[in-house]
């Protein structure tokens, strides 16, 4: 059985994601994520709302892409995981 991701390992992922897409669109980021619909509207909705994310509307369709906050972020984390595994945790 898989070990269930947690919460900042989830927002990693879709962050990371976003910035290997450059500009994604809601379902394409939703199958790279592998979250059902709600979690992941409530992921999105989370990153829009901290403003690690921005939405763009274009000819109807909704894109997502990454901000200075997000990459910050990604940044951060990867330094925490670093740190985790040198400790074995």
């Amino acid at each position: 059985m898989a070990k269930k991701r947690e919460r900042l390992d989830v927002i990693f992922d879709i962050l990371i994601h976003i910035r290997n897409e450059k500009s994604v669109l809601p379902t394409r980021l939703l199958h790279l994520s592998n979250l059902p619909h709600n979690i992941f509207k409530t992921y999105i909705d989370e990153l829009l709302n901290k403003q690690m994310v921005n939405e763009t509307k274009d000819k109807n369709k909704v894109f997502y892409t990454i901000n200075e906050k997000g990459y910050a972020f990604i940044e951060k984390y990867k330094e925490f995981i670093e740190f985790r595994q040198n400790f074995g945790l």
